[in-house]
């Protein structure tokens, strides 16, 4: 609750609002000059300053700008963008796919339920992404295969975790 006001200025007079206390002003001037090496600017004489060696002019000749072209419309094939990978990394590409293949064959075989017609679907397509998983890493196409693969574990975890 607020506080009742003590007294109030008659109407006819204007209330003298108190007056926020204004920053004293200041102009900026001119910082003095500094003397350099004990002499001031003004006492140089024109005289005194060293020759500048002066560089004849030498028109350049207009030479035309460097051609751009375009990057040539050829997409390189998975196989050659493999074949560019240091040897470890293929190496591991070609491990972790046969590593998800594996895995995936020992999801497959602990399933030991009856499957549903759109179970048995699910089984057949995990069996030909593995298929095609096979083939890429035969054809050398590593990250192909190893895509598939994971495609093939990840569906047959998620058959034999029903």
């Amino acid at each position: 609750m607020l506080p009742v006001p003590d007294a109030l200025p008659p109407a006819d007079e204007p209330a003298a609002a108190p007056q926020p206390a204004s920053p004293p002003l200041t102009t900026a001037s001119k910082p003095k000059p500094r003397p350099r090496n004990g002499k001031k600017i003004s006492d140089l004489k024109p005289g005194n300053n060293p020759p500048v060696a002066e560089t004849p002019v030498v028109p350049v000749e207009a030479t035309p700008p460097p051609k751009i072209t375009a990057p040539s419309r050829d997409v390189p094939t998975n196989a050659a963008i493999s074949e560019g990978l240091p040897h470890s990394d293929e190496m591991h590409r070609r491990e972790t796919a046969a590593q998800l293949n594996q895995s995936t064959e020992d999801n497959l075989r602990s399933i030991t339920r009856t499957l549903s017609s759109a179970e048995q679907s699910i089984v057949a397509q995990i069996r030909s992404f593995m298929a095609q998983s096979q083939e890429a890493i035969a054809d050398n196409d590593l990250v192909r295969a190893h895509n598939l693969a994971l495609k093939a574990h990840l569906l047959s975890d998620e058959l034999a975790h029903r």
